[in-house]
């Protein structure tokens, strides 16, 4: 722990494992093994009254080894994968009793691995949400108004997932929604 309120986690692993995807001839098999070594570090706690405060980094460098990579029909890094990302999520209760409150949630990560033969990659994303919430009472009853900014930088990012299939990110998005207990 840095203070009582505030504590810090770091580690270094190695994991390894078989890997599966795609081959040359368009069929799902092993493709070799696959190793995910790196860093991680997270900071969370609440850092004054009403303030909470979640934040993490990633370094990874994920590796493919085996005879479809020795024979130039795979790259070394999987489809899909980023070798940095961080998180930074704030929330703010003023007086940490107040009816209000504010959250900012920050997501950044590098590009991502666009194709079987490391080609080409897909941009990095940075991800901004910013919220608020409203609490009040009518008679016995609690109800909870959100609203939100998400993607509020409208960041224009491409999604990779691990066969290789593209989707784009969600442009910028208000939404407003009510909760009641009832």
């Amino acid at each position: 722990a840095i203070t009582p309120k505030i504590t810090f986690i770091g580690g270094v692993f190695d994991i390894r494992k078989p890997y599966f995807g795609v081959d040359s001839a368009l069929r799902f098999t092993s493709l070799g093994d696959v190793s995910n070594r790196g860093i991680e570090l997270s900071l969370a706690g609440s850092p004054a009254k009403g303030l909470t405060l979640v934040a993490g980094a990633i370094a990874v460098n994920p590796t493919i080894k085996g005879a479809e990579v020795d024979a130039g029909r795979l790259g070394k890094r999987p489809v899909g994968t980023f070798k940095k990302r961080g998180i930074f999520n704030l929330d703010w209760r003023p007086g940490g009793t107040s009816a209000w409150s504010f959250d900012l949630a920050l997501d950044v990560s590098s590009g991502l691995m666009g194709d079987r033969l490391n080609r080409f990659s897909a941009g990095g994303k940075t991800n901004l949400n910013l919220g608020t919430r409203y609490r009040f009472s009518i008679g016995d009853h609690k109800i909870l108004i959100r609203g939100q900014v998400q993607n509020a930088l409208n960041d224009y990012s491409w999604r990779v997932n691990s066969g290789g299939g593209f989707t784009m990110g969600t442009p910028r998005i208000f939404y407003l929604q009510a909760v009641a207990d009832f």
